[in-house]
């Protein structure tokens, strides 16, 4: 999926309220379980109508499907993002996908209404447990209530029964510096400002790799792109100049994937 031009998910990062979750009426005798199979034991007023609009969410096939670039981190981590937006530009749904050197996974997947984060998910997977958060918000960005669920390896079923979690400012600093990650994954912009890094060869494909001190991408290219053979021609000039980059995500038939890059522009 090529990427949009700029997409200003940043407008949309509000300041989280880092302070207590507010009190709510239980619903007694009531066990909610949401479009993921996870059950709510202890369940807030109101909470169907956001696992009812998560649900609706996704099943929308209107919505564009936004993919950024796949970066390594300098330590081996491999990080990517996800937007769903409308045809209005309005965002529904965000991901970001995080896989370290040692394996663990860490899953973010936001939620947000007229542009306001209304629920959020966090997965933390490893070879032995895992271990699954869910916080929900209310138009004012302060938390309505969070949970939490742990699960290990051994277990025939993993274990999906969200208990209350006490909050904890840390967690929900972590969600608001993820949302602002993600923004800038979007929009190549922030950690993953994108200069010219040199080129590479593997798999029999000619490869262009652009980041910085960081973060690094590298994308296939067609020799006719004329702005990557000015670079080819003369690398040394472009070491210090910024990119914007279009792309698509290739997977040929053996199952190997790559970038192709689309589209290369040199920010002023």
């Amino acid at each position: 999926m090529q990427m949009s031009k700029y997409f200003f998910f940043s407008s949309l990062l509000v300041c989280l309220s880092l302070f207590s979750c507010k009190e709510n009426s239980a619903q007694q005798n009531t066990i909610l379980t949401d479009q993921d199979g996870f059950t709510y034991e202890t369940a807030f007023d109101g909470i169907e109508a956001f696992l009812d609009y998560q649900k609706k969410v996704d099943q929308r096939s209107d919505l564009q499907n936004l993919r950024s670039l796949l970066y390594t981190h300098k330590n081996g981590m491999n990080l990517q993002s996800t937007a769903k937006i409308d045809n209005t530009g309005e965002l529904a749904k965000a991901e970001l996908n995080k896989v370290l050197e040692n394996g663990q996974q860490l899953n973010y997947t936001f939620y947000f209404l007229k542009g306001v984060l209304s629920t959020a998910k966090i997965e933390n997977v490893n070879q032995e447990k895992s271990q699954t958060h869910v916080v929900f918000f209310n138009a004012e960005q302060s938390p309505i209530a969070s949970y939490i669920c742990h699960s290990t390896a051994s277990e025939s079923e993993p274990n999906k029964n969200l208990k209350l979690n006490k909050n904890t400012p840390s967690f929900y600093k972590d969600i608001e510096s993820t949302l602002q990650q993600l923004s800038n994954l979007q929009n190549q912009e922030g950690d993953f400002t994108l200069h010219f890094l040199g080129f590479n060869e593997a798999y029999n494909k000619r490869f262009i790799e652009f980041g910085n001190d960081t973060y690094t991408t590298n994308l296939a290219f067609i020799p006719q792109e004329p702005l990557v053979q000015k670079i080819q021609s003369n690398p040394e000039p472009y070491r210090n100049k910024t990119f914007n980059i279009q792309f698509q995500e290739i997977t040929e038939a053996s199952g190997f994937g790559y970038q192709l890059l689309t589209e290369i522009i040199e920010k002023q």
